[in-house]
Order: C-alpha cells, then structure tokens, then sequence
C-alpha cells in the first residue's frame, strides 16, 4: 500500500503521486542520430509501422534485391538459387526483428546517459548477431562445408547493412512519418466543426462545451475553468473532467493541470523546467515522470507543438 505521508509529499510538490506512477505503463520513447547528427524522434511502435508500411516494404525489397545482386556473403557458390533466394528474405526478415528489439538499447542509453544513441550503433549490432545467425544456417544447408564470418566479411556486412540504414532513415522514414502526420492532419480536419462544438463536458454544475475551454487548473477540492471569454470555479475532481476527455481534446501534462489542444503554443523551457505555453500567455509546467508521454501526444495528436527542445 502507498503511504499517505509520500501522498501528502506528492501533493505538495505537485509531482506524481508513487501510486500513480506504478499504474502508469512506460512510454517507449525511442531517441536516435543519424548518420549526419540529426535527431530522430519516434516510438518503438512508430519505428515498427514505418518500416512495415507500404513505403517501408518497397525500400525492403530494393534491399533484398541489392543483396541478391551482390551476394556479399558469396551464398551462390555453395547453395541454389531458390535456397539462396530464400536464405537472404530469411536475412532481411530477420534483421528488422533484430533491429527492433536492440532499439531496446537506444532507448536504454538515453535513459541512462541522456544521450541519443547512432542508429548506425544498432544497425552495427544487429548486423553482428544477424551474422552469427547466417553463419549457423549456412553451416546448417552444407553440412559444415561452408563459412560466411571472417573479420573481412563481418566489416563487409556491417558496411554495407550501415548504408542500407543510412539510406533509409536520411530519406524513407522522414517521408513515411510525414505521410502519416499529414493523414492524420486530415482525418482531424475532417470532423465537422458542428460536431465538435455539440461536444460538452459537465464540471460541477455546469455543462460547458469543450471547444470553448482553454485550460483547467485543479486547486485542492476545487477546478477553475478558463474559456475563451470567462472562466468559472466549480468543486469537482480534475480526474473525473480528463474522463470525459479524449487525446485529441487535450493533454494532462500535471497532476493539477488540463490543457486543450487547441489553447496551447508552443512547449518551452522555463529555467530548469519544462512548460506549455498557451495562447492566454499562461504556462504550464510539466511533471518530469509525463515527459515520455508528452512527446508521445504532440506526435500523434499535435505536431504543431514540436519544440527544439533536448529535454
């Protein structure tokens, strides 16, 4: 059970009660460089659907031609062509899962170190364990005849492998997360303005259209309400108003606090703090155990917020 002395500390400060936190599941925010230094921002998830999209499937495929052209583990000498053929998809395949799962060490590093992890680190490392697997296969189809590591060729597939992900994150990634932003952006805009503005949320006593309210602020047993043109105190919880809320309506970026996407700026550092200005001029601070969460919400419900904020 949760001591009420660390509640009563929680509520102080304004940071995550511990109860809270255990019911909260992790973020998989995933923080990388590519070749050139830039930041890439994503999800493990995002990752994922980006190189299994359509897009994504045809750069795979390009990939598994490249490697049936070249032959960089010189699979043709010893083996036939459907086996080799199948040998290689059964290399690509195989390298996604991989790369997938040491994205566990990126988002690791960043935890730990606060420090963005080279993609062609993991490209590296996957290329590395996807070599010793291609070696036991080979070995497995002649019988022990044939070997496909040696220090010259580990330095092949790791080149080459590292300028297929150079390739894919320089030039196919962004455009498949731009796609899916722009598809998003449509969808929303597609919802009717009637529609939204016939949504309402109850607050205490009062029945208050959720497209008039900018930002909500708890204070003890108490919210006040800003809108547009006034604002109101009720008594009420803030958890049952977020409730009745969805992500796209806005974001609890603090135990006290409810912003609507539509009231807020721009996300800024104040001090050693991070905040979400809103276009009333207030600021609301974010607590440091939402930050995954955050950055998750702006990329999928408001890009528009995106900062150049390392934090």
């Amino acid at each position: 059970m949760t001591d009420p002395k660390d509640i009563a500390r929680s509520e102080k400060s304004g940071e995550e009660r511990p109860d809270q936190q255990v019911r909260r599941a992790p973020f998989l925010r995933l923080r990388m460089r590519d070749i050139t230094g830039a930041p890439i921002d994503t999800t493990l998830t995002g990752l994922a659907v980006a190189t299994l999209s359509p897009p994504g499937q045809v750069y795979l495929s390009m990939c598994f031609l490249v490697l049936i052209v070249i032959d960089p583990a010189g699979l043709a000498g010893f083996l036939t062509l459907p086996l080799e053929l199948l040998l290689y998809f059964a290399v690509v395949l195989a390298y996604v899962a991989v790369y997938l799962l040491l994205s566990r060490v990126g988002i690791a590093i960043d935890r730990t170190f606060r420090l963005r992890a080279p993609t062609l680190l993991i490209s590296a490392l996957s290329t590395l364990c996807l070599a010793v697997l291609l070696e036991a296969m080979v070995r497995l189809l002649t019988h022990g005849a044939a070997t496909v590591i040696s220090p010259a060729l580990l330095l092949k597939y790791v080149c080459l492998v590292g300028f297929f992900d150079s390739v894919f994150f320089l030039f196919v990634f962004h455009q498949i997360l731009a796609r899916r932003r722009t598809g998003r952006a449509a969808r929303a805009s597609a919802v009717s303005a009637d529609a939204q503005a016939a949504r309402h949320i109850v607050i205490g006593a009062e029945r208050l259209p959720i497209a008039k309210i900018q930002h909500i602020e708890a204070r003890e047993h108490f919210v006040h309400v800003t809108l547009e043109n006034r604002s109101i105190t009720q008594r009420a919880r803030l958890r049952d108003i977020v409730a009745q809320t969805t992500p796209e309506d806005g974001f609890q970026p603090h135990r006290s606090w409810w912003v609507a996407r539509h009231g807020a700026r721009d996300i800024a550092r104040d001090g050693n703090k991070l905040v979400i200005r809103l276009k009333d001029d207030t600021k609301v601070p974010v607590a440091r155990t939402r930050l995954d969460e955050l950055r998750g919400w702006i990329e999928d419900h408001a890009p528009e917020l995106r900062q150049d904020e390392a934090g």
